[in-house]
């Protein structure tokens, strides 16, 4: 009993600690909270008692949907692991052509709920003012509060089962990660937006000024910046999404970048700039051909510390995409139209890895011994400059072998049609031989990845029945192409979906060109 009330203390304790991580000057200095009411559950708590719980944001959410049937549905997606029901809000049908799909989530990540908040902020916004009514003539939103139900509750950054969900992406080892991706596949979003937040105060800043580093910025972006996404889209994410976002919290005083990380190398330390993993939702997201952006908000280990200004923050960002999406319909829609059509149409290459730019900067850094902001030039891998260093042509299809199931269960996940054959078929295609493996030597979520390298032979081989096919003139494509390419970061090889040897052959073929054998009887 001792021994437990001891853990006990040390838990809050170090709840307590990381709360107040950031100085109040700092605080009073940058990051004041607005001169507003925000009327969501956890801001209309006292400080001292934390955030909301399951029960009373399943009670908010209930109260706030109630008698609106016409406007909004509460929905439930499914249970986590520890049994807690996983809400969703739909905003209309999604099955209008006239309209847009809208996707939002936050909570992906238990530990950062500003998002979570900012998100229920958007919801009042959109049932309780004029401006939000009109949003919603000209789109179908379905709104994800908390994508991480059982971390949430933990204040856990991690599921039930220990797994990273925006690390989750590719190999599914979640069932939440599933059931939130069989909703998105069936919403069909043609934007996509989801909510974090990041940690300003971190052990990687230190060689940045003598007095310790801080990060400055309310609001860091990250729209991906995977090659494999078409240019349209990537482009557009920045160029409109993106940038009308920053003008919008540049006129309500809030500041803003481009989502960054910090590694130490021996001549110093440089930034990393831009999405290209499969593995998180940035990335996942625009590959099923959506405008998509990750956003940051300055937030984990400051507890309450600036809520309403983090909940504002996400607010303003949020409501700023759906203002672009709805003055951009004409636009969005053709961009994502083109999108799909270079995608069947296997218009672009895959670029199967690439190389970010190393390039020059200004960031601004707040000096926490002086409690000033600081200006300096960093060097930065910028990901949206990227140079492809292993680059194949698209093919026909891909085919599996029966062994495949795996591989073909997570594809579906995805929403890429899989076709089965009942019979065994003959045919020209070309085989990956694994020439060289390196293995990590720590485990990361009970796998140890592998990065391999191929090389391509021709030769006719006879796939039985039982085997896969997967056509890539489908518009979700760009997910088979991403992840069955044996070198590919975060792809089926390097997650150990697949497994291989050094010499083998894998079981993942390219069929290059001319027309497929009738596949079913």
């Amino acid at each position: 009993m001792i021994k437990n009330l001891f853990i006990s203390f040390l838990i809050l304790f170090s709840i307590k600690l990381s709360a107040q991580i950031q100085p109040v000057r700092m605080t009073e200095k940058f990051f004041p909270n607005p001169a507003i009411q925000i009327q969501t559950p956890t801001n209309q708590k006292p400080t001292e008692q934390g955030l909301c719980t399951y029960d009373e944001m399943i009670s908010y959410l209930q109260s706030l949907t109630k008698d609106r049937k016409e406007t909004v549905r509460l929905e439930m997606l499914g249970k986590t692991t520890k049994g807690n029901e996983i809400p969703i809000l739909y905003f209309g049908e999604g099955k209008d052509p006239n309209k847009l799909n809208i996707w939002l989530q936050g909570g992906l990540h238990g530990n950062e709920p500003a998002g979570t908040e900012g998100l229920f902020m958007l919801m009042e916004y959109l049932l309780h003012s004029e401006k939000g009514a009109l949003l919603l003539k000209e789109m179908d939103i379905a709104i994800l509060p908390v994508a991480n139900i059982d971390g949430y509750i933990a204040q856990k950054r991690t599921s039930a089962n220990g797994y990273d969900l925006n690390r989750d992406q590719t190999k599914y080892s979640d069932p939440v990660s599933a059931v939130i991706k069989r909703a998105f596949v069936s919403w069909k979003p043609e934007a996509a937006f989801d909510f974090h937040e990041y940690q300003p105060i971190r052990k990687e800043f230190d060689p940045i000024l003598k007095g310790g580093a801080a990060a400055f910025y309310d609001a860091l972006f990250l729209p991906s910046t995977n090659l494999n996404i078409p240019a349209g889209l990537r482009k557009m994410s920045v160029d409109l999404f993106q940038t009308n976002s920053e003008n919008t919290l540049n006129k309500e005083g809030y500041s803003h970048n481009f989502y960054f990380s910090a590694v130490n190398e021996p001549d110093g330390i440089k930034l990393n700039k831009g999405a290209e993993s499969i593995r998180s939702s940035s990335t996942s997201y625009a590959l099923s051909n959506s405008i998509s952006i990750l956003v940051e908000i300055r937030g984990i280990g400051l507890g309450r510390t600036s809520f309403a200004r983090r909940t504002n923050s996400c607010f303003l960002v949020a409501k700023s995409f759906l203002e672009t999406a709805a003055g951009h319909k004409k636009e969005l829609k053709k961009c994502v139209a083109i999108a799909n059509k270079q995608t069947v149409k296997r218009i672009n290459d895959i670029v199967v890895t690439a190389d970010k730019k190393l390039v020059t900067y200004p960031m601004k850094f707040i000096d926490i011994s002086k409690n000033e902001l600081v200006n300096l030039d960093m060097k930065v891998y910028d990901g949206s400059l990227s140079i492809p260093t292993l680059v194949r042509k698209r093919p026909v299809a891909y085919l599996l072998l029966p062994e495949c199931k795996a591989e073909v269960e997570r594809l579906r996940i995805l929403g890429v049609k899989v076709e089965e054959t009942e019979q065994s078929i003959i045919i020209p295609v070309e085989n990956y031989m694994i020439i060289k493996k390196v293995e990590e030597t720590v485990k990361w979520e009970g796998i140890y990845p592998v990065q391999v390298e191929a090389t391509l032979h021709e030769l006719t081989k006879t796939f039985p029945a039982g085997s896969y096919v997967i056509r890539l003139a489908q518009e979700n494509a760009n997910f088979a192409v991403t992840l069955l390419e044996p070198e590919s970061e975060n792809g089926f090889v390097n997650y150990c979906v697949t497994k291989t040897a050094i010499g083998s052959e894998l079981p993942v073929y390219r069929f290059g060109r001319g027309k497929l054998p009738e596949i079913r009887k």
